[in-house]
């Protein structure tokens, strides 16, 4: 390995010369028409129905987590109900009379 203090007036004086592209303007034309295809962010129908699409699966989301929450509340009052209407000592309590 040589000296690195060799290197440096070397490393200086290194120049980079590329050699030249024939068809550099007409790729860089071709890369400025295809990033101006329009995607389909670009679409004017596409934000709106996006927003649509959100909204409704909120609404759905939301409505079914509501009906689980209720049917489980429900659920645990048919079961009270029940415990209440077997059981003696529920029953007294329940009319006011306290069980000794």
């Amino acid at each position: 390995m040589q000296d690195p203090e060799s290197l440096s007036p070397l490393l200086r004086s290194w120049q980079v010369k590329p050699a030249p592209c024939q068809d550099f303007a007409c790729q860089v034309w071709q890369r400025i028409r295809h990033a101006e295809r329009p995607t389909l962010a670009h679409r004017s129908w596409f934000f709106p129905a996006a927003a649509a699409a959100a909204v409704v699966l909120s609404i759905i989301a939301g409505s079914g987590a509501a009906f689980a929450l209720d049917s489980l509340d429900r659920d645990e009052r048919m079961a009270a109900a029940y415990a209440h209407s077997i059981d003696p000592l529920l029953k007294t309590h329940h009319l006011g009379h306290t069980h000794r």
